[in-house]
């Protein structure tokens, strides 16, 4: 058998079973299936569609084949390579979507690197995130006048103090205190999520204008509680005084802003006196 009897012998093996010519394009459409969502995977489609047309137009001259003698098929000299051509590139591609598929499986498995971004940058990022701040507010903003602020002088300023700041933490917390001066709970930065989830086992809540804890956790460890109790007026957090004013600022610093595991209550019980309490969170 020369080379050219065995380049077209699976194409003379379809010219007598048209039906062996679904058995790649189904291959294809499974391999397809199976990588869709990459846009390069549309070479698998297109493959298998071709072998589909190629399986209907090899039926009809099969059965056309049959009503005359001796048939001469000269347009397999352009079918057979055309269609060798195409399925030896979606070959190539499914060979360079597993390869890619395998090598972000190997990163996802592979340690995090802790690599640590120059502050230049993080400075750089906290200066996009005022600017946007601040074309959202001229743009949405209820209050044109914006309660009186200025807002050259107060942008200006949390830029400057962003240039002047040595960590990310400061970065975000001079973004957030950006919005503040607004004094309006439905305006704030919500920063990115923190790597560490921050749980309290204490729910607080105001009465009138003195913070209670108004419940636990199921559940919570006492100890690290450090004695706190529901029923506790908490009339200090890490220094600042909640009142009814300011108390979705300390849900905010705490809960989005920066969670701390651990904070500093000055509380005290129905009928005591101020006590310092130490609780950790989880």
């Amino acid at each position: 058998m020369n080379a050219l009897a065995l380049l077209f012998a699976p194409i003379a093996l379809m010219v007598d079973r048209p039906y062996v010519a679904l058995a790649p394009a189904l291959l294809c459409v499974l391999v397809w299936a199976r990588y869709r969502p990459a846009p390069r995977a549309r070479l698998l489609l297109f493959t298998a569609i071709a072998w589909l047309a190629y399986a209907a137009y090899e039926t009809r001259m099969y059965f056309w084949a049959k009503t005359v003698t001796a048939p001469i098929r000269v347009d397999l000299l352009l079918i057979g390579p055309a269609l060798y051509v195409v399925t030896l590139g979606a070959l190539v591609r499914w060979w360079n979507l597993r390869r890619a598929t395998l090598a972000a499986l190997l990163l996802l498995l592979a340690p995090p690197a802790h690599a640590q971004r120059p502050i230049s940058w993080e400075r750089e990022r906290g200066v996009t995130m005022v600017r946007a701040i601040r074309r959202d507010l001229e743009k949405y903003y209820y209050d044109s006048t914006y309660h009186g602020i200025a807002l050259d002088t107060l942008f200006e300023g949390t830029i400057n103090a962003i240039n002047r700041a040595n960590n990310v933490s400061d970065i975000l917390g001079i973004v957030a205190g950006s919005l503040l001066p607004l004094n309006d709970s439905h305006t704030m930065f919500v920063p990115p999520p923190w790597r560490d989830e921050v749980q309290y086992p204490w729910e607080l809540s105001m009465v009138g204008d003195t913070c209670y804890v108004i419940g636990l956790r199921p559940g919570a460890d006492t100890a690290a509680l450090g004695g706190l109790a529901v029923g506790d007026a908490i009339l200090a957090m890490d220094n600042f005084r909640p009142t009814r004013r300011t108390f979705w600022k300390l849900q905010y610093l705490y809960g989005a802003l920066r969670p701390s595991p651990v904070v500093q209550f000055v509380a005290r019980a129905p009928g005591g006196q101020p006590r310092r309490v130490i609780a950790h969170a989880r």
